[in-house]
């Protein structure tokens, strides 16, 4: 073996125990940045109507919130936050009864959330029906 060969080993060994230590580093750090954004986006939520709103739907905000693109879900917060029927949710969340035959008529979210709710009652279906 020349030295050139032996310098490139050495090299390639070094890299490959760099790539051994580095990858779950950084797979480690992913997940605890992945946590943090997740309880970031569940504090939004819960401090908004769109957390009463998924309950009265039957939606289950873990659920909602490990289910749905992040996009979808910051899309469902700015509506909500920028929604003007602010009197008519908290009457409507108030009250008894099923919210999703009158949710269409003022909530911007509405379409996307009862979508959610018959997806997860079809999954639902689908796992009953396999037990």
């Amino acid at each position: 073996m020349d030295i050139f060969t032996i310098i490139l080993a050495v090299v390639y060994v070094g890299l490959a125990i760099l790539l051994v230590i580095r990858l779950p580093w950084a797979l480690t750090q992913n997940i605890k940045t992945g946590i943090r954004f997740r309880q970031n986006l569940s504090k939004q939520v819960a401090g908004l109507r769109l957390n009463k709103m998924l309950s009265r739907l039957g939606i289950n905000a873990s659920g909602y919130l490990h289910g749905q693109r992040i996009h979808e879900i910051k899309h469902h917060i700015n509506q909500c936050q920028s929604c003007e029927n602010t009197d008519t949710c908290d009457v409507q969340l108030e009250g008894e009864g099923d919210i999703e035959i009158d949710v269409a008529t003022y909530c911007p979210n509405a379409d996307d959330l009862i979508a959610i709710k018959n997806e997860s009652q079809i999954n639902k279906a689908e796992l009953i029906q396999l037990k």
